[in-house]
């Protein structure tokens, strides 16, 4: 029996990091905010480690985004670029 490897898909926080910027505000300012190392928080941000519901819930308070926006945020994968190999 061949087990597959199920990693999910890493998520894309770019519009999590443009309003940070639209607001002139810095990762640190934002880390701060809730509590959390500037390190920590580039962690979560890069996919090498996860959100908590309660670190999604500062972030959102804090940058001022609505609950219903969450998933934009927080939850939309990278897409992958598929290059086909030559002779495809």
């Amino acid at each position: 029996m061949k087990v597959t490897d199920n990693k999910a898909q890493p998520f894309n926080f770019s519009k999590l990091r443009g309003r940070t910027v639209e607001l002139g505000l810095r990762n640190k300012d934002v880390a701060e905010a809730i509590n959390m190392s500037e390190t920590t928080y580039s962690y979560k941000l890069n996919c090498r480690s996860e959100f908590t519901s309660s670190e999604i819930s500062a972030i959102c308070d804090f940058l001022n985004i609505p609950v219903d926006d969450i998933p934009l945020y927080f939850f939309t994968t990278e897409v992958q670029n598929f290059e086909p190999k030559k002779g495809e």
